[in-house]
């Protein structure tokens, strides 16, 4: 697959066909929860979260949650990232529900900027 493909939800793969609009609707934005997931993870690592193989297929690559976890050091930020990720897009979060989530309401609370120190390392390195 390319990159762009890696973005691609599990579902979208096999091209999901569903006779209720509503519901194309609301799998289409899942999909999107996924792309966000896959962007998040390279945000805060700086690699991919799948094997980068020509034959990759998200539904049996394993995710490098241990990559995640080492850099991040932070389970709500983890947390966060592993409700996007979800191969089962009915457990998926989506988009509309991301404030509620508890890392993003710590940046909700806040009054005062972060400081390098508080920032994923693969962050505060660019700072």
């Amino acid at each position: 697959g390319t990159t762009k493909d890696r973005h691609s939800a599990p579902e979208a793969w096999d091209q999901l066909k569903l006779y209720n609009s509503a519901v194309l609707f609301d799998v289409t934005l899942l999909w999107d929860s996924w792309a966000l997931g896959h962007l998040i993870f390279t945000m805060l690592t700086g690699a991919f979260p799948f094997p980068s193989s020509h034959t990759f297929d998200c539904r049996r690559d394993e995710i490098n949650w241990n990559l995640l976890e080492t850099i991040v050091q932070q389970p709500q930020a983890v947390s966060f990232v592993r409700v996007f990720l979800c191969v089962d897009f009915e457990q998926r979060l989506r988009i509309s529900d991301t404030l509620s989530h508890p890392w993003l309401k710590a940046f909700n609370a806040r009054k005062r900027p972060f400081k390098k120190a508080e920032l994923p390392i693969a962050l505060a390195a660019k700072f």
